[in-house]
């Protein structure tokens, strides 16, 4: 990709030969617009061969001209740099307001909070560029997966009764992994169950081992997924055509497949179907010595604490 400051050296660039160009973008960016070419760039057709390809199509050699890390590092680089500064303006604005002070204040906090969105979607795209080089280190532990997933499904019950029914076993179920990363595939799962599905529609969660693994079911009401795309759903950037509409960058379930797999487990779509879709989660058991799993050095909560986590908390 082309990026200038000079709109009208960018618009000699694109009248020029610069066929390796995978897209232009002109400073200073608007975000969305920048986005949009660079998803352009990765939902456009393949490159020529002697040009730049973003992500390839499946079974096409990617071109050693521009690896895709370094796409993802450009981004990042182009869009940090105004954010700490258009944030300390924010701040520095909102302590001099003047007329109208809960007005202006408010909007101050609603860009300050689109800064901190943006300041998410880069950590997403770091996220996904450590891992595309196996750069993301991982904090691995032996912890009971039940309570995770109930801390996770309370983040996400925010209504005035249960949305997200949960099923556990009685005894421990001790994985090994990384306790904040698994975090984050769970609330990816709970997040998406939720955005691609009618606002009261029910969401079943349940956890079961099977051999040397745990397994997380989550099984929502939504609008499915479409078989002929059920290839491309973890890929990078890649919105099913039902859920476009939506707002999302296309990266959650990317990232989530591909920090399951650096623990040792999977992450796939069980099911879909116009009905609804089921995602599964499995990560390896914490195994003793006799192949067994392990036991846990604190104790696990009963079933009732561990489905009271789960209440949606009184408004």
């Amino acid at each position: 990709m082309i990026f200038s400051a000079d709109s009208a050296a960018l618009a000699e660039a694109r009248a020029g030969d610069f066929s390796r160009a995978a897209g232009f973008a002109t400073k200073p960016y608007v975000v969305e617009e920048l986005l949009a070419t660079v998803n352009s760039a990765v939902e456009g057709p393949a490159a020529p061969a002697a040009g730049i390809s973003v992500f390839p199509k499946d079974g096409l050699p990617p071109a050693a001209a521009w690896p895709e890390t370094d796409l993802f590092a450009t981004i990042v680089h182009e869009l940090r740099q105004p954010l700490t500064v258009i944030r300390g303006q924010l701040q520095l604005g909102r302590r001099q307001i003047g007329k109208d002070p809960e007005r202006e204040r408010d909007t101050f906090d609603l860009a300050i909070a689109q800064v901190d969105r943006m300041a998410k979607l880069l950590s997403a795209l770091l996220d996904a560029a450590a891992l595309a080089v196996n750069g993301l280190s991982l904090t691995v532990v032996a912890f009971d997966l039940a309570p995770a997933i109930a801390d996770a499904i309370a983040r996400h019950e925010d209504g005035a009764t249960r949305r997200i029914t949960f099923h556990c076993p009685e005894g421990p179920v001790p994985v090994r992994g990384d306790l904040d990363r698994t975090a984050e595939i769970l609330d990816n799962l709970l997040g998406n169950a939720r955005k691609y599905s009618p606002a009261e529609a029910p969401i079943e969660v349940s956890l079961t081992m099977l051999g040397a693994e745990a397994q997380v079911r989550v099984a929502d009401h939504g609008v499915g997924v479409r078989a002929d795309e059920r290839g491309r759903l973890f890929t990078p950037f890649f919105r099913s055509s039902s859920t476009r509409s939506v707002p999302g960058t296309g990266l959650g379930l990317h990232i989530s497949q591909r920090l399951a797999e650096r623990q040792g487990g999977r992450l796939w779509l069980e099911t879909s179907s116009s009905a609804g879709s089921v995602f599964a989660l499995a990560l390896p058991l914490a195994m003793d010595e006799h192949g067994s799993a392990g036991s846990l050095d604190r104790d696990r909560p009963s079933i009732a604490e561990i489905w009271d986590r789960t209440a949606p908390l009184p408004h």
